[in-house]
């Protein structure tokens, strides 16, 4: 009988127990996989499921602890003892115990049971930020920093300044400090990408971009209250706020360095789902009447330069090459709501997709980016359409606000003369340019 030839496919590692014992693919599907629904079976997914009962419990001192709450809890036992027996024997952690204090232990836990499931959406995307950064971060202290960063401003956006103005202001010098820690090492490594290093250095490129937009945030927070808004301070505050978008287009481009310098060793290596997008569409044409309507009214933001003594300027390809790639990225995001990578908000689609959305920042030129921060008015035009994107994708904590902030920021700067070339982006942020 001719020996059985099996056919080639991609292994992962980050399968449940149950598909890797039987040797078959595993769905990814959260919180337990296609197959052991099916057979009725217990998935080892379930064991990094996020607790129904798990909480954030804020003390009346400077410090907290995330704990799991039990039912008959006499003792004062160990903050690991909090945990359930399945998430302590199963922790992805173990292996990094080392690598930061034991009274950080508990924001891991925070991190893979609730944070690493709002870095990405899609079981496979999640899979790795769950269970495989833990994994690669066990050789690399300066992903685990960015963990702790990006975690401990999670924790800090669920304390509500509000409400927990101590917690608030403590988790976010906490993220502040985690991050110096991080950028140290992530520097070194930055430098030289390497196959070993390449997983280690993408994954942190992305949760410091991740850091860059939820601190964006919080500084425009701190601009508007710090400034009045009047005549008298509207050139500084422009500047300032102007100056917090152009550090968050610049952090986010960072995955694309990491990319750009280590592609064929990320293709091969465990952070490739969150790396690669072989799914999108490679011709990008608006998919439906209202993207093509929307690709009209972009396609009328040219007639800014083209149509006045500025299209022999120097700045105006990198002015007509933006335009060009926002309407791309608006087509791409409209044919993937097409293909159903969407779920429905209030009776609106919005795209679960986040990369498609930030590809554009990734995309175009440093000079435009130059331009934004110059205040050039056509840049900053096309900077407030592309802040829609934003805005439709506002469905995660870090995301929270950016858009509306964009948009205020950029209305700030062009001043009453020119902000009637915003009143669109201004209708889907709320604002009144009035």
């Amino acid at each position: 009988m001719p020996n059985r030839i099996r056919r080639a496919h991609t292994k992962s590692r980050f399968g449940c127990q149950q598909c890797k014992k039987r040797r078959i693919k595993c769905d990814f599907k959260h919180p337990s996989c296609g197959t052991c629904v099916k057979k009725g079976e217990t998935c080892s997914f379930l064991q990094t499921a996020p607790p129904k009962h798990l909480k954030i419990t804020f003390a009346d001192s400077e410090h907290c602890t995330v704990t799991v709450p039990r039912r008959h809890d006499t003792s004062s036992p160990d903050e690991r003892d909090l945990l359930p027996l399945h998430a302590r024997l199963q922790d992805p952690w173990k292996f990094s115990q080392g690598a930061s204090p034991f009274s950080l232990q508990n924001v891991l836990s925070h991190y893979t049971h609730t944070t690493s499931l709002t870095i990405e959406n899609g079981d496979r995307e999640t899979a790795v930020w769950q269970l495989g950064i833990p994994q690669i971060a066990a050789g690399y202290k300066f992903l685990t920093h960015c963990v702790l960063s990006v975690t401990s401003l999670h924790i800090a956006y669920l304390s509500r300044p509000e409400e927990q103005p101590k917690q608030f202001n403590h988790w976010n010098a906490v993220a502040a400090f985690q991050m110096n820690q991080a950028l140290a090492g992530y520097r070194h490594a930055i430098e030289k990408v390497t196959r070993n290093n390449v997983a280690a250095v993408f994954a942190s490129s992305a949760l410091t971009a991740v850091y860059f937009v939820r601190t964006s945030v919080l500084n425009f927070g701190d601009l508007e209250a710090a400034f009045p808004l009047s005549a008298a301070h509207t050139s500084e505050m422009a500047g300032k706020m102007i100056s917090c978008i152009v550090r968050t287009m610049w952090g986010l481009r960072g995955p694309l360095e990491v990319l750009m310098k280590g592609w064929t060793w990320i293709a091969d290596s465990s952070i490739q789902p969150v790396a690669s997008r072989k799914g999108w569409p490679k011709m990008r044409k608006p998919a439906s009447p209202l993207a093509r309507d929307e690709d009209e009214r972009l396609r009328r933001i040219k007639d800014l330069w083209l149509q006045t003594d500025r299209q022999y300027g120097p700045h105006s390809q990198y002015l007509s090459q933006a335009l060009d790639q926002l309407r791309e990225t608006y087509a791409l995001n409209s044919q993937l709501l097409q293909l159903g990578a969407s779920k429905d908000c209030h009776g609106t689609s919005v795209l679960l997709d986040r990369d498609a959305m930030f590809s554009w920042v990734t995309r175009v030129a440093r000079e435009y980016i130059q331009l934004v921060e110059a205040q050039d008015r056509d840049a900053l035009v096309i900077l407030a359409h592309f802040a829609v994107l934003l805005i439709r994708t506002n469905t995660v904590w870090w995301l929270e606000g950016l858009g509306t902030n964009f948009v205020r920021a950029i209305a700030v700067a062009l001043g009453s003369e020119h902000r009637k070339l915003i009143e669109w982006p201004a209708h889907h942020a709320g604002i009144s340019l009035s």
